[in-house]
């Protein structure tokens, strides 16, 4: 080599040393000066020891500070456990460099944050690295790779995302491997990742791993522990793990989206203690060969898909003393077998499948038990008493099966059950009073069931007791007057649907622990408790449909906790406390049927949590508080039924959130606020039974939502229907009857689909009633004293008004070339319903009405003095419709035109010429001197022969001189000369027809016969002309007898 070559090489090797790395030679203080600077990073406070310990004033003492632990020589840092220290920082600060002989870092459990410096792969000899339970983001570092000596290494539930780098699969001497609770992911491909030989512990368990189950794992073949629940991986279990891992003790693959069947090949994991395949979507049986894992002590097969009935092979499973199997559809019957041998038991977990039968008495060998859950299923028969040998139990719940029978006396032996539900079964008989003996017992439930009786004192025994329910079943008597007293843990009472009697126990609050209290449907009486008012503890409240009496007005005090009270169904008498309103965290307030009274306190508006008030059916007073408009989250308001007055308050429009609001039965006045549209969410209003008054908001069609009913029944409204309405499409039932609204019902309203139930009864309606929608089924009361509806409704016509033709029709010709034609509804609307002020006469026959016709036309319209036009023979009403029919037709000079009539709603009516002559007397014995329109007129005139005006002039003018001897006018002389002079009863019909026309005639319209009586009379005389039993003088006349 020349002396240039060796020149260079020298050159060279020296640019080569000093670009490679200086290696650090560390000593104490170099040490101790990278620690107490890490330390000056971290955030206060520190712990004491840390504080005064870790200090370069104490540098001698390294080796003996906090956490800290040098070599075997002494001189050196070789492990940081600050575990559980509570601790919070980065790990930015701490210079891993100058820590090179650093075998372990322990940071468990504190609250480092931030990312893992990649400068931690300078700490080449470290063996021991846990940095689990902290906060760590951020993806790993892939220099983690270079940590040779890593045994053990722990990133347990930090907030790590990303992908494990695949260079830690390289690591030869890790064994325990845990990367659980974090947010890592699934590489793009797994190919990249390598079996690891030693390790034995891997955890992968709450990420977000999916899709492929990883293949690598299936190459560590020395694993003892595999965990990678909770993860979404999909798909089914690779059949190479059952025969690449056999040395598996701990499988856990809980809630990973596995399917498909449980492999016969599980019995390859032999050495298996504990396995977990919760919470998946297995689909099979149990296949036998599980009852080869005779190690297992765990086993969980709950919340799948697995059905069929046990396999006798679990029998085998000597050892097994957890085994969790809910959540399936199991059936069959729980095996003496399988039960006597899994002796070993401390939680049997069996609930919510199809299991029946009896439960075999075998179950008292189970004496390691500790937890019993076989409720949700179709398990019957008796309790076998020998579940009264388990006194290892703990919890025991058998609830929502079909037992029947007694409780048995002998669970009074299990002294450690803390819980005991026994609900919703068929038992019967008494509670034994053996309960006393459960000196531990902190829940006990039996509610649905058959029991009866009374409740053993025994009771007050339970010193611990939390949780006390035994509602809806037979139990009668009274409450153990010192229950609550003596059970100063109670926090739920539930006595609900029994027949209780009697007080409540007066102390069931005394010491303030108390939240819900349901005694509701019983026959409790008397007072409420008094410990009740300050037991500020309380939720729930229920101690409606009782007999309780007593005032209220101090009987519950601020009760900041309670959410629900209802006191409904009572005889509670007092009035509302302004308390009340700082009960703030009140949602539902039902006090509904007692005997309440007052006035409603304005403090309730401060209630803004309330969602359903009910104070209907007391005796309230005065008026609704507008404050009451601030309860912005109310759904349900019911007043109904007190004696409340005033305006509704327009407020009431903010309540946007108002489902149902029920004021009816009160004395409410004034207008409907319009602001009530603005209720968007009402499902339900009901105003009825007031004194409401003005028209009914055409706003309210605008309360899209109202579906159950709109009410506004028996109040003072007035107007018309507003057409809105129509747009209440969901609308169910409509009742505005009992009112005085006028106009018509608009067509529109045949489209509201939904109506189920309509009421216009009880109005001044008119006009012809909708067709379409419920209107097709509606009857006629719906619509009864209207008097101007009409329409094609059962029971209710609408006829015209006017001469029928030849075709059955109602047209009747009217002046040259002209068609007259009217209907009923047309005479209601021009004479207002018939109202007096157009009434123009009355007589002994009806009243006459002038109405003014649309075509300006006027008309005389005689209300015929009927009931009921039904109440006359059909015969003879036939008959007087074909006389009126004919008399339609007469045209004579002194005869008043008669229009036409019918018959409508019990009633008939005649329309007539009208002569603007003011009276009918005047129109009789008018300006001209002829008598026109009745009845009496027209008989009279066939009878004589000539008009009868004369003779009615000079019998009127005699009947006037009261003083004077009558000028006598005999029958025979004023009839028709040109007809022979009548005979027997021939003369007998004549004087009698004479006599009734006379009658119809007379000045004083109230002196006249109603024309009810002249139909039926005349008829009458068809079958016998004479009766001869008439008061009447005149009714004895004969032809040659004076008028």
């Amino acid at each position: 080599m020349t002396t240039f070559q060796k020149v260079h090489a020298l050159l060279f090797h020296l640019l080569l040393s000093a670009l490679l790395p200086l290696k650090i030679t560390a000593s104490p203080r170099t040490e101790a000066e990278a620690i107490v600077k890490w330390k000056n990073s971290l955030s206060p406070p520190l712990p004491p020891s840390l504080n005064s310990s870790w200090s370069l004033t104490n540098l001698a003492n390294l080796c003996n500070w906090d956490a800290i632990v040098c070599d075997n020589t002494n001189t050196t840092v070789s492990e940081i456990n600050l575990s559980g220290a509570n601790l919070t920082g980065t790990l930015t600060g701490l210079d891993f460099a100058s820590l090179p002989n650093l075998t372990q870092l322990n940071l468990n459990g504190n609250n480092f944050g931030g990312s893992i410096p990649s400068a931690i792969g300078n700490l080449s000899k470290l063996t021991f690295l846990d940095l689990g339970r902290n906060l760590f983001e951020d993806i790993l570092p892939y220099e983690l790779g270079q940590l040779r000596e890593l045994q053990h290494l722990s990133f347990y539930y930090n907030n790590l995302n990303g992908t494990i780098p695949y260079h830690l699969m390289n690591l030869p001497k890790v064994s325990y491997l845990d990367f659980g609770s974090n947010y890592f992911t699934s590489p793009p491909d797994w190919s990249k990742y390598s079996g690891m030989p030693s390790l034995t512990f891997l955890a992968l368990d709450s990420n977000k791993f999916t899709a492929e189950f990883p293949r690598f794992i299936m190459q560590c073949h020395n694993l003892t522990c595999l965990d990678i629940s909770q993860n979404q991986w999909n798909g089914t279990i690779p059949e190479s793990l059952y025969s690449n891992l056999a040395r598996l003790e701990y499988l856990y693959l809980t809630n990973c989206s596995l399917q498909g069947k449980l492999s016969p090949n599980l019995s390859m994991l032999s050495n298996l203690k504990e396995l977990d395949l919760s919470n998946n979507f297995l689909n099979s049986t149990i296949p036998s060969e599980l009852g080869l894992c005779t190690n297992l002590t765990f086993l969980s097969l709950a919340v799948n898909r697995l059905t069929g009935p046990f396999p006798m092979s679990l029998a085998n499973l000597a050892k097994i003393s957890e085994l969790g199997l809910s959540d399936n559809s199991f059936s069959g019957q729980l095996s003496p077998s399988l039960i006597s041998n899994w002796t070993q038991l401390t939680s049997l977990q069996v609930q919510n499948n199809t299991f029946k039968g009896k439960i075999p008495p075998q179950i008292g060998l189970l004496k390691k038990i500790s937890l019993l859950y076989l409720y949700n299923n179709l398990f019957s028969g008796s309790i076998p008493v020998e579940i009264g040998n388990l006194k290892e139990m703990v919890q025991l719940d058998i609830s929502q099966n079909q037992f029947s029978g007694q409780i048995p006396s002998t669970l009074g032996n299990l002294t450690n059950i803390q819980v005991m539900n026994l609900f919703s079964n068929e038992l019967s008989g008494t509670i034994p009073m053996d309960i006393g003996n459960l000196t531990s017992l902190q829940i006990f439930d039996v509610n649905t069931n058959n029991l009866y009786g009374e409740l053993p004192k025994t009771i007050t025994q339970l010193t611990v007791l939390r949780y006390f329910s035994v509602f809806t079943n037979n139990f009668n008597g009274s409450i153990p007057r010192e229950f609550g007293k003596s059970n100063p843990a109670l926090i739920h009472i539930y006595l609900s649907n029994n027949s209780f009697s009697g007080e409540l126990p007066p102390d069931l609050c005394s010491d303030g622990n108390l939240t819900v209290l349901a005694v509701n449907n019983n026959s409790f009486s008397g007072p409420l408790p008094k410990s009740l008012r300050n037991c500020s503890s309380l939720t729930r409240v229920r101690l409606d449909n009782n007999h309780f009496t007593g005032n209220i007005t101090d009987a519950f005090g601020v009760l900041p906790n309670l959410v629900f009270i209802s006191l409904s169904r009572n005889q509670l008498v007092g009035e509302l406390s302004p308390e009340w309103g700082e009960c703030v965290n009140l949602t539902q307030m039902d006090m509904g049927s007692n005997k309440l009274s007052g006035k409603f306190p304005t403090e309730l508006s401060k209630l803004n949590q309330l969602r359903y008030l009910s104070l209907q059916s007391n005796e309230f007073i005065g008026n609704i508080p507008p404050e009451y408009g601030n309860l912005n989250k109310l759904f349900m308001f019911n007043l109904s039924g007190n004696y409340l007055s005033g305006e509704l308050p327009k407020t009431f429009g903010r309540l946007a959130q108002l489902n149902n609001l029920d004021l009816s039965n009160n004395n409410f006045s004034g207008s409907i606020p319009r602001e009530l549209s603005d209720c968007g969410r009402l499902l339900s209003l009901n105003l009825s039974h007031n004194n409401l008054s003005g028209e009914i908001p055409y706003e309210l069609g605008n309360l899209f939502s109202l579906q159950i009913v709109l009410d506004l029944s028996s109040n003072s409204l007035s107007g018309a229907l507003p057409r809105n309405l129509e747009k209440l499409a969901s609308l169910e039932i409509l009742n505005v009857s009992h009112n005085h609204l006028s106009g018509t019902i608009p067509q529109s309203f045949s489209s509201m689909r939904s109506l189920l139930s309509i009421d216009f009864s009880y109005n001044n309606l008119s006009g012809t009633i909708p067709t379409g929608g419920v209107f097709q089924t509606a009857t006629a009361e719906a619509f009864v004293r209207n008097n101007g509806l009409c329409g094609e409704v059962k029971g209710l016509t609408c006829p015209k008004v006017s001469s029928p033709d030849k075709s059955g029709g109602v047209n009747e010709k009217h002046g040259v070339g002209k068609r007259w034609k009217v209907h009923i509804s047309d005479l209601l609307k021009a004479t207002d319903n018939f109202n007096d002020k157009y009434c123009i006469g009355k007589g002994g026959f009806g009243s006459v009405y002038r109405a003014q016709l649309l075509t300006g036309e006027v008309v005389a319209v005689k209300r015929l003095t009927i009931t009921d036009s039904d109440e006359i023979p059909a015969v003879n009403r036939q008959s007087f419709e074909n006389e009126i029919k004919s008399l339609t037709g007469v045209r004579h000079r002194n005869i008043i035109k008669l229009y036409g009539f019918c018959s409508w709603r019990g009633q008939m009516f005649l329309v007539y010429e009208h002569v603007e002559r003011g009276s009918l007397g005047k129109v009789l014995y008018g300006e001209e001197g002829k008598l026109k329109l009745s009845f009496g007129v027209v008989v009279l005139e066939i009878m004589m022969g000539k008009h009868p005006g004369e003779m009615l002039s000079r019998l009127s003018f005699n009947r006037d001189l009261s003083s004077m001897e009558e000028t006598e006018m005999l029958l025979k002389d004023v009839l028709d000369q040109r007809l022979p002079t009548p005979t027997g009863q021939l003369a007998e019909a004549v004087v009698f027809t004479v006599t009734k026309a006379l009658a119809c005639t007379r000045v004083a319209p109230e002196s006249r016969p109603i024309m009810r009586s002249v139909a039926q009379e005349l008829s009458a005389t068809r079958q016998a002309y004479l009766s001869g039993t008439s008061d009447d003088p005149s009714d004895h006349l004969k032809t040659e007898d004076p008028i």
